[in-house]
Order: structure tokens, then sequence, then C-alpha cells
């Protein structure tokens, strides 16, 4: 088993390579081989992630702390929930074994992820205030991320795609939150921000979410820029090639609709 996981992975064929390497108890053979097919796409099958996980040893994980926080999304999105309201309890576990792990000396590139990622999670499921707070300190750890990938050119695309969606995501709580104060100035100022952070993302999900909502709160504005310019683009922002499926984008897709961000606990 062990030589047909090299022979799969040597004709680039990682989910087998995973699969035959775990059959062969190679656990961190398959773990290096999981961060890599999650450095190369974005493995949706969220199901299968798990599989794979549950068998990877918590010694081993606790110290791959990118598999922990993969772990923490594959154990929430694949959670079967009326509505796609998904909880963020089942993986608090995973998120506190990542954050511990990126803590520790040398974990500065992919670290930074965690608070941005919770304050986009619950944003998009219309808790504003604990949104608000987590968006504040997460933009904090996401400049500083993004300075440290920045000198990293060897940081992978889907490092700095997640730091994309999670800035976006910290914005959007921050729009809301003016919105809500009736300071539509300053929320376009964040929303305006967050589209062209948006533009960065092979998945167009967030572009379209703030386009609509830019176009809402510019009709709050009135003199401010033509709403119509903004609906109007919601046209051409067709799906990118791997717009994502099961994830906190398809979230985003399922609140764009007005009021955009539900308000209300789902």
């Amino acid at each position: 088993m062990a030589q047909a996981s090299r022979w799969y992975e040597e004709h680039a064929l990682l989910t087998e390579a995973i699969e035959t390497a775990l059959s062969a108890q190679e656990f961190e053979r398959a773990a290096l081989l999981i961060e890599r097919l999650n450095e190369q796409t974005y493995f949706t099958e969220h199901h299968t992630m798990c599989r794979w996980l549950e068998q990877i040893p918590k010694s081993l994980l606790r110290s791959r702390p990118a598999l922990c926080f993969l772990f923490a999304q594959a154990r929430i999105f694949s959670e079967d929930r009326p509505g796609s309201v998904w909880r963020i309890e089942p993986a608090e576990d995973l998120l506190q074994m990542a954050e511990e792990g990126w803590r520790a000396p040398g974990r500065s590139v992919s670290g930074g992820v965690l608070m941005p990622f919770v304050a986009t999670f619950t944003i998009v499921h219309g808790f504003i205030a604990p949104a608000v707070a987590y968006a504040r300190q997460a933009l904090q750890l996401l400049h500083q991320r993004q300075n440290t990938l920045a000198r990293h050119t060897s940081a992978c695309a889907n490092d700095q795609q997640s730091g994309f969606e999670w800035h976006c995501g910290c914005l959007f709580a921050l729009s809301m939150e003016a919105m809500q104060s009736g300071a539509f100035d300053t929320a376009h100022h964040f929303l305006l921000e967050a589209y062209h952070l948006s533009l960065n993302i092979e998945d167009r999900v967030f572009t379209r979410v703030t386009e609509r909502m830019l176009g809402d709160v510019c009709l709050e504005l009135a003199n401010c820029i033509k709403p119509a310019s903004y609906y109007s683009r919601r046209s051409p922002s067709p799906p990118g090639p791997g717009e994502r499926r099961g994830s906190l984008s398809r979230t985003m897709r399922i609140r764009a609709d007005p009021p955009l961000l539900r308000m209300e606990r789902a």
C-alpha cells in the first residue's frame, strides 16, 4: 500500500495517494499529502476530508495547525442543517488546537487567519455585535499576516486567497455596524475596500454580495455614486472557474438577498 501511495503521488493522483497512505497507516505521509492537496485546490468534499483527518493521530494533528483548521472547516461544513445554518461548536476543539499551534514560533505565515474566520462565520449568520468585536481584533492580525506573506514568496495561493476572503468578511461586519447606526458614508468606505479586495478572490461570491450591498448603501446616500452602477455589475460577474460549494462562500450566496446579511438569529 505504501508503494501504491507513492505511485499515485508521482502521477498527481493525490486523493488516491492519501487513501492508500492512510490504509498503510503512514499517517505522517498522509498528513503531508492532505496539506499538499489543500495548497493545490480547495477540496470541497468535506465528508471525505473529515474521514481522512479523523484517522490522523491527535498528536500529529497538534503539530500541524493548518490541518486542524482544515479539519475544523470540514467538520462545520459537513453538517447537514436546514437552511445551511452551520454551528461552530462542533469544531471548537480543533480551532483551539489550530490557534495553539499557530502561536508557536515559526508559524507566522499561516497564523492570523483564525480570528478573521470566526468574524466572517459570525457575520454571515447575522450576529453583528460579536462579529464586530472579532473583526476589530482580526483586522490587526490580518495586516500582520499580509505583511508576513509579502515577505514569503513560498506562501501558497490558498493562504493568500483565504486571507482576502476573511478580510472581506471582517469589513462586512464593520459595514453592517455602520449601516445599523446610520453611518452610511462609513459603511460605503468599508464596502468599497471589501469590493477591491474581493477582486483578488477566484470565487466571485464576495464580489457579488459587496456589489449589492454597495448599491443599497448608495441608495441611502442618494448623492454618493449611482447605485445602478453596482447593481449592473452583478450580471458581468460570473462564477469563477474555481467557485466553491459548501463553504462560507456558499453561505454568502444563500444570504445575498436583502437584507443581505440577516440581522436576526437564523
